[in-house]
């Protein structure tokens, strides 16, 4: 990120960032809330560390429901290809449309395109 602080206070470096999400991972990987606080990673790195608490919770309710949209959208892109409606190679962009949409509900314009990096 070019810049540690904007409007939702001082946001993770990426080497912090990094730090954190591999200590997470060692000390909570596939347990209860570890998707959770690994969204909440993401946040504060791309938004920064004062967030709403409010707004993170629905963020994080957002990116958790993209998340299990995936492999629906996948075969749904499988499906087109096969009947010649799609892409030959399922191609993501129905993945990133999803995400924008539903972090989109959260987030205004300039959030959303800081948090997805657009």
């Amino acid at each position: 990120m070019k810049n540690e602080f904007n409007k939702y206070g001082q946001r993770l470096t990426e080497g912090e960032y990094q730090a954190k999400c591999v200590d997470l991972a060692e000390k909570s990987y596939g347990k209860p809330g570890y998707e959770r606080a690994e969204i909440g990673l993401m946040i504060d790195h791309r938004l920064g560390k004062d967030f709403p608490s409010q707004k993170r919770e629905a963020l994080v309710d957002a990116v958790l429901s993209a998340r299990r949209a995936i492999p629906f959208l996948l075969a749904k892109d499988k499906l087109k290809s096969a009947f010649g409606k799609g892409p030959k190679k399922p191609t993501g962009a129905a993945l990133a449309r999803h995400l924008e949409k539903k972090c989109g509900k959260v987030l205004d314009k300039t959030d959303l395109a800081q948090f997805l990096g657009l």
